[in-house]
């Protein structure tokens, strides 16, 4: 088979998947903007993530239990997420008490794909680390500073919305556009290196 219709092969491998991430990612920036109802997980009830609620999910020893229980962390991020939350532990250990009982079969995988979804619009890594928590300054300072907000109204917005944002206000501010994750990119990239790899396979044959 000749080089060229094994790349050729290669790229029909790959089209469909990533017209399929383009198009789900303009219809995801069009979601950032429409006031969705909460999310039902079965009987409950889950707002979109926002910096403050990252930041209580982020407290020291919140994903474990002492007595090694694992409904106790998803009962945590279900209170912290649920329309009713406030910060009285009486209202917060009947919530426990009220679903401890309740399926939560599915529920470990469900919360990582929650949280992978509102940092979809992530910028792409810089090659620096940083505290898990660091960002939610820079997002404050750069919204207080670019539209005058105020720190509640930071800390209380939807993280995918902020994050859309935030590319708007770097690619305006930079001479520098900033890359940020793409599914789309991604795959183009992966379909590149297998390309590559292909390529020197049938140069070292010879």
């Amino acid at each position: 088979m000749a080089k060229g219709s094994r790349i050729a092969d290669l790229w029909s491998e790959y089209a469909d998947r990533i017209e399929q991430a383009n198009r789900k990612e303009a219809n995801d920036f069009l979601l950032a903007w429409i006031p969705l109802p909460p999310e039902r997980w079965g009987d409950f009830e889950i707002l979109p993530l926002t910096p403050r609620k990252y930041a209580l999910l982020s407290v020291e020893d919140f994903w474990t239990d002492e007595a090694g229980d694992p409904r106790i962390p998803i009962l945590r991020f279900l209170w912290v997420m649920s329309p009713e939350f406030s910060t009285d532990p009486e209202e917060a250990r009947a919530f426990r008490q009220r679903n401890y009982f309740a399926d939560f079969e599915g529920f470990n995988d469900r919360i990582s794909s929650f949280i992978n979804r509102a940092f979809e619009f992530s910028p792409g890594s810089s090659g620096k680390s940083s505290g898990s928590t660091e960002w939610m300054s820079y997002l404050i300072d750069a919204f207080a500073h670019q539209y005058g907000w105020s720190v509640d109204q930071i800390l209380d917005s939807p993280i995918h919305r902020l994050l859309v944002l935030l590319r708007r206000i770097r690619e305006r501010n930079s001479d520098r556009p900033v890359k940020f994750n793409s599914e789309g990119d991604r795959l183009r990239q992966e379909f590149m290196d297998r390309a590559n790899e292909n390529f020197q396979k049938e140069v070292d044959k010879n």
